[in-house]
């Protein structure tokens, strides 16, 4: 992906790039959004697209959960995961942010690096005003 994206900036063409949140689940959350900021900075890409982890009862994953093995980050895990993970993006040139999918606990949208600090307080208020936090409800797909 990496390689791509680069290869995609050297010709002038926009690159877009969709990452998942609580993929890492409890055990690796900091690891993922330390590691997904890092390789977006190495991206450089012009859009990032960020998700939040939904499991099917088909997918492979969904007997982890139900067994222990992987477990689940809450919504306001998500959103200390995401704030670690912006963070950690150091980008060149500027890059649109979304995070208003259907799958996300909250809408967030921005221009980096620029909106960066908009941002983390945005996340940082909703960890302290949970009721902007979207419904379980209303996440399905």
């Amino acid at each position: 992906m990496e390689a791509a994206c680069h290869r995609l900036n050297q010709a002038g063409i926009l690159s877009s790039v969709t990452f998942i949140s609580g993929l890492g689940g409890k055990a690796g959350w900091r690891e993922h959004a330390v590691e997904t900021g890092n390789m977006i900075s190495r991206m450089q890409p012009s859009y990032v697209g960020l998700l939040t982890l939904m499991v099917e009862p088909a997918a492979p994953l969904y007997k982890d959960i139900r067994s222990g093995a992987f477990q689940l980050l809450s919504p306001e895990e998500v959103l200390v995961e995401t704030a670690e993970m912006l963070r950690h993006i150091q980008l060149t040139k500027p890059c649109v942010f979304r995070s208003n999918h259907a799958s996300n606990y909250l809408s967030l949208k921005g221009t980096l690096p620029q909106d960066k600090e908009k941002l983390l307080a945005l996340l940082e208020r909703a960890l302290h005003h949970t009721e902007m936090l979207k419904d379980e409800r209303f996440r399905l797909l």
